[in-house]
């Protein structure tokens, strides 16, 4: 049995998403958001159906010359959301959309930043975000830091936490600029999450000096 989502995106986020305006990368997160979450998926079913009624209520509307292509995407998005899931660490049971992105790369490509966190970052082709999947390892505890600016975050297998809460598969976090946190690894295994960052996090004091390099973004 699945373990209930906690932490989902708000109401107005899946609005966009419904309507085909939330920009690529937080749609991406949304859409591995509701492979996991039942309810939001429910949620986008209704408002793609009210926004259905609407449509044909329309003797004719103006359109943005890619709104085709952002239809097409939404509804990619909701298929890939809906994919059955079997976590594993090579990708193959992730969402399809991560499946898709990990088979760029050929299979993650893990980086060990710290002692208890390892990073591999995924091919989206925009240059906003850096799209990554991270993994703490049991009882790994990350640095404490702040953000510089918004990072999206999905819980893919296993469990963190922070000062704010514990955060299981398939739970959605938004954190944006001047917000601080230092996230856990549960004790009893790793935790792999979908991450997009806007901009680099902050570390403080000499140790932020000293790491500066080292957290640049590499958006690809």
């Amino acid at each position: 049995m699945n373990t209930p989502v906690s932490h989902h995106p708000k109401e107005e986020m899946l609005l966009e998403f419904s309507a085909g305006t939330l920009e690529s990368v937080p749609s991406m997160c949304v859409s591995v958001h509701l492979h996991f979450c039942e309810r939001c998926r429910a949620k986008v079913s209704q408002l793609n159906e009210l926004g259905a009624e609407i449509f044909a209520e329309q003797n004719s509307i103006s359109v943005n010359d890619d709104a085709l292509d952002k239809l097409f995407a939404r509804i990619d998005g909701e298929q890939l959301a809906q994919a059955p899931s079997n976590k594993q660490d090579d990708g193959s049971g992730f969402p399809q959309l991560v499946q898709k992105l990990v088979a760029k790369t050929n299979g993650p490509k893990w980086k060990k930043l710290t002692s208890s966190l390892d990073v591999a970052r995924l091919a989206t082709g925009q240059d906003k975000f850096e799209v990554a999947l991270h993994r703490i390892c049991a009882g790994g505890k990350t640095h404490n830091h702040s953000h510089s600016g918004k990072e999206y975050t999905v819980v893919l297998s296993g469990s963190f936490s922070d000062e704010d809460g514990i955060y299981k598969p398939g739970d959605f976090l938004i954190r944006r600029a001047g917000e601080s946190h230092q996230p856990m690894g549960a004790k009893n295994g790793e935790c792999i999450c979908f991450s997009a960052l806007e901009s680099p996090i902050r570390l403080p004091g000499v140790l932020g000096w000293l790491m500066r390099p080292f957290l640049r973004l590499h958006p690809v």
